[in-house]
């Protein structure tokens, strides 16, 4: 009798514990499902977000891409480069058209919205150059540019030749300047008043410096944000472009 009651607790024992380790198991087992789902729908969310930040900066570029083009289709400008004016003598006739130009680039800038406002410090001397869209010729020297245009670097070299190379459009990767603030150069090429088709002999360039941090950057804060894990993602996002190329 002794022996039949003790195997009744055994078995009632030996049942409640299979009955315990199952519970576990089924709910770690709900537990990683739930995880994964909620993984599968954070990479939904963030596909969605990138795919959209990565529209919008398509868009961004091509805008501006379009404006440095109409300056660089502008006869003017495809004038005043084929000329290959490189003298320090110049007639009225000359200098009418550099003002012209200049106007044209100040207005240009203007109308993009994308770079440092000018502002005079005490000594009533323009704040040293930063960003700004310059007129350069076939040797990258500089011709006309905006006043707030920085000095000629690598960088801008490097953007000139990409655009050469292509024979078009150039976007040169964000860097670093001097002050440690990001700069994005887009480098158009200006065709020659008389020039064939196939010819990629360009008298000069059209060169943007911009600083990303004043307009592209806040294409990421204009998305939809709801977790936390959007806003963090938004934050890093911008590193991923340092290496942006056309």
């Amino acid at each position: 009798m002794k022996m039949n009651k003790y195997r009744s607790v055994i078995a009632a024992g030996a049942f409640l514990a299979t009955f315990l380790l199952g519970s576990i198991w089924l709910i770690m087992q709900y537990v990683d499902s739930e995880r994964e789902r909620d993984m599968f729908n954070w990479q939904d969310r963030l596909s969605i977000l990138a795919e959209s930040q990565k529209r919008s900066i398509e868009e961004w570029l091509n805008s501006q891409i379009k404006n440095l083009t109409e300056l660089a289709e502008n006869p003017l400008t495809q004038i005043y480069l084929s000329m290959e004016i490189l003298s320090d003598e110049s007639t009225e006739i000359e200098r009418g058209q550099v003002a012209h130009l200049r106007n044209l680039l100040a207005a240009t800038a203007k109308r993009s919205g994308l770079f440092t406002k000018e502002q005079i410090i005490r000594s009533n001397q323009v704040e040293p150059g930063k960003d700004g869209i310059a007129l350069m010729d076939a040797h990258s020297r500089l011709l006309i540019s905006t006043r707030n245009f920085p000095k000629i670097n690598e960088h801008i070299i490097e953007a000139v030749q990409l655009a050469r190379r292509n024979r078009r459009a150039g976007i040169h990767g964000i860097y670093s300047n001097e002050e440690r603030e990001p700069r994005l150069i887009i480098s158009v090429p200006v065709n020659r008043v008389q020039s064939g088709n196939g010819s990629g002999d360009f008298p000069g360039f059209i060169v943007a410096v911009i600083n990303p941090a004043l307009s592209l950057f806040e294409l990421f804060s204009q998305q939809w944000l709801t977790t936390v894990t959007d806003e963090a993602v938004t934050v890093v996002s911008p590193v991923s472009y340092t290496h942006l190329r056309a």
